[in-house]
């Protein structure tokens, strides 16, 4: 090495700790930024009634029209919400370009974004909230009056809406996403043949039938998934996993098309997996969680048509962020196996 190599070589730790002290200092302060307030508003998820007696015929117009004001508030809250999303994501664009050093941000810029980042969410999580609040008056309608399709699907608004308005740590489901966009529809329509529907064989009452399975399907769906948001909010507070993952396997038997919950439960599984000690529970547990795994991987194009993804770069791009999560989860195990 020359002379002039070694100079070099012994500078270059110096630089290389003042570019990293400097890199720390800005991940630190993009971090505080959209770290929680001490006192900050905290998301509102309800328990649904478990068992509410159900009426045949359609909900009474005296209490079809008591849920207007519900739905009106839920829609009214729903457009404040999509505002404060856009105000979310230009702030937290402002700390990213921060965090990667990119553009000319400064720390007055963080500051600025940081302020309008908790303003914004402490707005969106108490509209959320807002219309959580209604959500009883509205399940209550709907398992009141399970074969009315003017309730079923003002519910399946509702609930899009409601998920759409929570707090997410994940991005928005395409198709929950899609379906919040609908309006309350308080009017009845009556069912209409296309006549090349009617010359396939479908009849008023066929076409009835599908468009109720059709919003049960939606219902159960969404509700699922709210639920599912309950979980998440009683596993941060403490609650054991063992009942978590009970709850989840139930959830997969009401709507086994929903890929996340199939990594969830995986993810939770390997979790145990990672601190149980009794060989047998340990072999049970590696078996479920590659079970698990194996159908995840097998959801991954339906959940995709499922949510309506049709242009072929961004299928691939969630497609290999799903494989990439699985194969995290699934490949320790399998190296293990291998290993011993």
């Amino acid at each position: 090495m020359s002379p002039d190599s070694e100079t070099e070589a012994a500078a270059t730790p110096d630089v290389q700790s003042d570019a990293d002290t400097e890199a720390q200092q800005a991940a630190a302060q993009a971090e505080a930024a959209v770290a929680p307030d001490a006192e900050e508003t905290t998301e509102a998820v309800t328990d649904l009634p478990p068992a509410i007696e159900a009426k045949q015929g359609n909900i009474p117009d005296a209490e079809l029209e008591a849920l207007k004001p519900v739905c009106t508030m839920a829609d009214e809250s729903h457009q404040q919400v999509l505002g404060h999303i856009k105000e979310i994501k230009a702030a937290e664009n402002v700390l990213h370009q921060f965090r990667s050093r990119k553009g000319n941000t400064t720390p007055q810029d963080v500051d600025k974004a940081k302020q309008q980042f908790h303003q914004a969410k402490q707005s969106y999580i108490q509209l959320g909230n807002q219309i959580n609040d209604g959500i009883k008056k509205i399940h209550t309608a709907a398992r009141t009056y399970p074969d009315d399709l003017l309730v079923q699907n003002l519910y399946k608004i509702y609930l899009a809406k409601l998920l759409s308005s929570l707090e997410t740590r994940n991005p928005l489901e395409p198709l929950v996403e899609t379906l919040s966009m609908g309006i309350f529809d308080f009017a009845r329509h009556d069912v209409a043949v296309e006549p090349k529907e009617a010359q396939a064989g479908m009849t008023v009452e066929k076409k009835a039938a599908q468009m109720m399975e059709d919003a049960r399907q939606s219902v159960l769906m969404l509700e699922t998934r709210y639920q599912k948001r309950q979980l998440h909010n009683r596993l941060r507070q403490g609650e054991k996993s063992a009942k978590v993952i009970k709850r989840l396997q139930q959830f997969l038997r009401q709507d086994p098309e929903d890929l996340h919950t199939y990594i969830w439960l995986a993810n939770l599984l390997a979790e145990q997996y990672a601190t149980e000690r009794n060989q047998n529970t340990r072999v049970a547990l590696r078996d479920d969680i590659l079970n698990y795994c194996k159908r995840a991987f097998a959801k991954i194009d339906d959940f995709l048509n499922l949510q309506g993804i049709q242009q072929l770069a961004d299928r691939d791009r969630r497609r290999a962020e799903y494989v990439k999560t699985i194969t995290g989860i699934r490949k320790p195990l399998v190296n293990a196996t291998s290993s011993g």
